[in-house]
């Protein structure tokens, strides 16, 4: 009922439109009732089909779960489509990515990096299947907690020649990279200056963490970077936290899925996602901690 319209669930069952309206012509047959309200705005579930979905959804979830008991993973196929932010994908997910295709060797995954603001209306409308992000979603939605992260001022030696922290007024007049307008570290950067009574005199947009990474190494400007990914440019000094640790300077990322998903396979990708992130519930990061988060290409 979450995709929204036949075609839709014709793409996630790998059926066709026709073959997916034949059955639920079928269906309202043997029931006797309509299941949905066509109109010019696409079919909606009719009172039959929103009683009678709880116990589908309990007689489906039965189901499998019986499958998943006698199936071997090894055998167990198919596509799951996973939203994620590029922190997540510079983190702990080839190591998910790993345990993933241990347990479900022939699953195929169909993965799309993106800002959690474009990945929650994918997820609602059906066009993924579960997403990493950095907010809980709409109500409607299922979220659980990933842990968080803390965020930290950045910049190169050779644009802070000092080694003293700086304050609010003196970032706030450095150059200031940061993700694009739609991202949640942009909203991030541009609350904690307002919070501090500031107005950065220029703050420059741009979609990948990673290059801005490398900008602020090279001594362009400045920028809030999770220590997690820098852990090697930190060790080496070619980084520097130039500013103390600001309670509100962190992020907490998010599993989130539809309630209605009753595929065990999708549940237990949720339950080995949760396993693996490295992501703290304290948001406390060790910066002596193993540097092999990032690559050299990163």
């Amino acid at each position: 009922m979450h995709l929204g319209g036949f075609g839709l669930a014709a793409q996630k069952l790998h059926a066709t439109q026709p073959a997916i309206s034949a059955r639920i012509k079928e269906l309202e047959r043997v029931i006797g009732k309509p299941l949905f309200e066509r109109s010019s705005r696409g079919p909606r579930p009719s009172a039959s089909a929103r009683a009678l979905f709880p116990i589908a959804s309990e007689i489906l979830a039965g189901a499998a779960r019986i499958e998943s008991e006698i199936s071997d993973n090894e055998i167990v196929s198919g596509t799951i489509r996973i939203g994620i932010g590029e922190i997540v994908a510079l983190t702990w997910f080839p190591a998910f990515l790993s345990r993933l295709n241990n347990t479900y060797p022939s699953v195929q995954l169909d993965i799309h990096m993106d800002v959690s603001n474009v990945l929650l209306p994918m997820l609602e409308d059906g066009r993924i299947d579960l997403a990493f992000v950095t907010s809980a979603g709409a109500p409607n939605l299922h979220s659980e907690s990933l842990g968080s992260i803390p965020l930290r001022w950045m910049a190169s030696k050779s644009l802070v020649l000092t080694s003293d922290d700086l304050s609010p007024k003196e970032l706030a007049a450095l150059p200031i990279y940061a993700l694009h307008r739609d991202s949640h570290l942009h909203a991030k950067t541009m609350k904690w200056f307002r919070r501090h009574g500031q107005r950065p005199t220029l703050v420059h947009n741009c979609n990948s963490l990673s290059v801005i990474i490398k900008i602020v190494e090279m001594g362009s400007g400045i920028a809030l970077i999770p220590p997690i990914l820098v852990n090697r440019e930190l060790k080496r000094g070619s980084l520097l936290i130039v500013a103390p640790p600001n309670a509100d300077l962190s992020t907490e990322f998010f599993l989130v899925r539809h309630p209605e998903i009753i595929d065990p396979t999708i549940l237990r990708i949720c339950d080995i996602a949760a396993q693996t992130t490295v992501f703290q519930s304290d948001s406390v990061v060790n910066l002596n901690a193993p540097d092999d988060h990032r690559s050299d290409e990163n």
